[in-house]
């Protein structure tokens, strides 16, 4: 519950001010002859409709597992991390398309004025706005283990680097006069790059999630070493790992003395679910299997 509520207080926060920032970058961009502000205030519209995203996942995750749902709701939070990679590539081609189309008018002789030096202030105040929000939803995303937030921290740093590249090329424009409106476009394009690689970036690792992909290398390194260490554990196979949102899920066959009763056995097997847990948070989902050791051995001498 507490990973909920941090999470939709910073996403909360960020739709106030991504309101704001976007109704002023497109004012001030329209009146200011600024097609890289103006693109870069679609941008932030955009992460308005992230940032619903981010919030309905969060609230649909926080829901516990029922009858149809036994795993809980973990995978809602990739499946909404992956529509705001999705909305990142079509901010990204957004601004990028304007840009190059404003880029070939230019050097095709159409009249462009240089843009207003409110632009650059807009552009230089929503440059700082956007970095601190990604730092905080950044630092939220990794203390409760939420993909989404995460990605939605991205999309935040993704606006901001959008303003820097206003910032740049309106600046460039304005002080060098209108023979250098054309910055004010080039800027426009750098930026859609970043965007497409912010978003490439989130999108490939959480269609691996969807896919059922393993957790990673170290973490399934952690848990052989743990087993390797068990003396009680005389070997192990199918151990098998996914992520369920931000939970993770493990399951494992465990080969014990066949000699063991079924309380000692269920014992050992406890002492591996505890650890796992330990290991890849509480909310783990752990199966532990049991054998008795000379099982194998007889499936291997039949096979022979």
């Amino acid at each position: 519950m507490d990973r909920g509520k941090k999470a939709k207080e910073i996403t909360i926060m960020s739709f106030i001010i991504n309101i704001l920032l976007s109704a002023g970058k497109l004012f001030v961009g329209y009146l200011g002859r600024s097609g890289a502000l103006v693109a870069d205030g679609i941008h932030s519209l955009s992460d308005l409709v992230t940032d619903i995203i981010v919030f309905i996942s969060i609230k649909i995750t926080q829901k516990p597992a029922d009858e149809k749902h036994n795993y809980g709701h973990g995978k809602v939070e990739i499946v909404a991390t992956v529509l705001v990679s999705v909305a990142l590539f079509i901010a990204g081609f957004s601004i990028g398309k304007d840009g190059i189309e404003d880029l070939i008018g230019f050097f095709r002789g159409e009249a462009a004025e240089s843009p207003a030096l409110a632009v650059i202030l807009v552009a230089a105040a929503s440059l700082v706005v956007k970095e601190i929000l990604f730092r905080f939803t950044m630092k939220t995303g990794k203390e409760t283990g939420s993909e989404v937030l995460i990605a939605n921290a991205w999309h935040q740093r993704s606006d901001a680097l959008s303003s820097l590249g206003v910032l740049l090329g309106a600046g460039g424009a304005w002080l060098l006069g209108n023979d250098f409106a054309f910055l004010d476009s080039a800027a426009q394009i750098i930026v859609s790059l970043f965007i497409f690689r912010a978003a490439y970036k989130i999108l490939i690792p959480n269609l691996g999630q969807l896919a059922d992909a393993a957790i990673d290398e170290e973490e399934i390194e952690q848990i052989r070493k743990m087993l390797d260490k068990n003396t009680n554990i005389l070997d192990y196979h199918h151990l098998r790992t996914r992520h369920i949102g931000s939970l993770h899920a493990v399951d494992v066959h465990i080969l014990v003395n066949p000699e063991l009763n079924i309380s000692d056995a269920h014992d050992i097997s406890t002492i591996v679910e505890c650890e796992l847990k330990g290991m890849l948070g509480f909310d783990c989902f752990a199966s532990i299997h049991i054998e008795p050791y000379d099982a194998i051995q007889r499936i291997d001498t039949l096979d022979n």
